[in-house]
């Protein structure tokens, strides 16, 4: 969805519209997958990702501006992920599925 402002006799009204987002095809290497939960995480080349629909569809990226993400998994409240230089985490009970907000642990 996306929302957007515009004027509707001479009134300012928030307006919802549907937006169709191209179709792209991923070509990142995958080091692990967390398929133990409602959303899938993967850790990839290109970062970490998640999948709402099993897998038919994946959304992310970068996280902290890396990528080359080795492993990853969700415990609980906690979603951790790992790169050759350390661990990243996040406490994800108020945002489940992402964005996390990482740190370095």
């Amino acid at each position: 969805m996306k929302v957007s402002t515009e004027t509707v006799l001479r009134t300012k009204v928030n307006v919802e519209k549907q937006v169709k987002v191209p179709v792209v095809e991923l070509d990142s290497h995958v080091n692990a997958l967390d398929v133990s939960g409602d959303v899938w995480l993967a850790a990839a080349s290109l970062g970490l990702l998640t999948s709402r629909d099993q897998g038919a569809s994946w959304q992310g990226g970068p996280v902290l501006g890396l990528g080359e993400y080795l492993s990853v998994t969700v415990h609980g409240n906690l979603m951790a992920a790992a790169r050759a230089d350390g661990w990243f985490c996040q406490r994800t009970a108020d945002k489940p599925g992402g964005p996390w907000g990482f740190r370095q642990c």
